[in-house]
């Protein structure tokens, strides 16, 4: 069983990208070694939130871990209920 350190993804990583489908294009923007990895919504996005919000992070695990506390809601304020069973 692999250990959570404190900067790893909330999800497993291939969970955390079915997530993302279709809410998040991301891409990598520069040259290395000043490259950033880029989140943005989807041309069209309809969805709730900001249609031109872009994400941005020195590497794709931190895009990742960014995006994932995003979707799960981490950083707001007064987060929304689950949803009732």
């Amino acid at each position: 069983m692999n250990k959570l350190h404190a900067d790893s993804l909330p999800v497993p990583e291939h969970v955390l990208c079915t997530l993302l489908h279709k809410h998040w294009n991301m891409t990598v923007e520069g040259q290395v070694p000043n490259e950033t990895f880029v989140a943005r919504r989807p041309l069209g996005w309809t969805g709730d939130g900001d249609p031109y919000e872009r994400i941005t992070a020195p590497n794709r695990m931190e895009l990742l871990r960014l995006l994932a506390h995003r979707h799960l809601g981490v950083h707001r304020s007064d987060p929304e209920p689950p949803p009732a069973a």
